[in-house]
C-alpha cells in the first residue's frame, strides 16, 4: 500500500510502502522506506531499513521466484531475498560501466546486462565475477531475453536488428 502524503527525509522526497499486517509465515509487519540520498531514515522515532541501496538510477528489475536483481545505470548489481527481511549482497560494481536492460535466464543460472555501444555482459550467477562481454554492433541494445533451454540470448537494438548469442560459447549466431 502506497501512502498518499510521502514523509520528507531532511527535504528528500521519500516513497513509503507500507504492509500493514504481517503474512502468516511473518512475525512481524515490514516497513521499506526509499531516499535516494540515506541509507536509514527515522520517522516518528523509529529507524527502518531502507530499499535504496544504490547510487544511481536503477534501470531494472529481474526477478526469480522470490529472489531478485536490481541492475543500477552505474554498473552495480544487488541481489534481494524479501524472505529473508529484504536482506540484499552486492553482486557485481564497476562504476566505469553503464548498464540499460537486463534479463535472468529461467532458472536462474545466467544474467545478461546490455551496456554501452551495444556491449552484452554475461555472468553464470553460481560464479559471478568478471562478466563475458558479447559485442557485434555498436548499437545500443533495448531488449534481450534467453531461450527456454538457455542456450541463447536474443537482442534487439535502437536500428531494429535482432541478434542472437550462443551462451556456452559466448559468441554470435546471426
Amino acid at each position: 500500500i502506497e501512502d498518499k502524503d510521502p514523509e520528507k527525509c531532511h527535504g528528500h522526497g521519500v516513497h513509503s510502502v507500507r504492509e500493514e499486517e504481517p503474512r502468516p509465515q511473518e512475525r512481524f509487519a515490514f516497513h521499506v522506506r526509499m531516499c535516494q540520498d540515506h541509507s536509514k531514515i527515522e520517522s516518528e522515532g523509529e529507524e527502518y531499513p531502507t530499499a535504496c541501496k544504490h547510487d544511481d538510477d536503477v534501470v531494472d528489475l529481474i526477478s526469480k521466484g522470490q529472489i531478485f536483481y536490481s541492475v543500477e545505470k552505474s554498473g552495480k548489481i544487488l541481489r534481494w531475498n524479501p524472505l529473508e527481511n529484504f536482506f540484499h549482497e552486492l553482486m557485481f560494481s564497476y562504476p566505469y560501466w553503464n548498464f540499460y536492460k537486463g534479463a535472468l535466464s529461467i532458472s536462474g543460472g545466467y544474467l545478461a546486462v546490455a551496456g554501452d555501444e551495444g556491449i552484452v555482459y554475461l555472468w553464470d550467477t553460481k560464479r559471478w565475477g568478471n562478466p563475458f562481454q558479447l559485442k557485434k554492433s555498436k548499437h545500443r541494445i533495448t531488449s534481450l531475453i534467453f531461450s527456454m533451454d538457455e542456450s541463447h540470448i536474443f537482442t534487439g537494438n535502437e536500428k531494429g536488428v535482432i541478434d542472437a548469442w550462443d551462451v556456452v560459447y559466448q559468441k554470435s549466431i546471426f
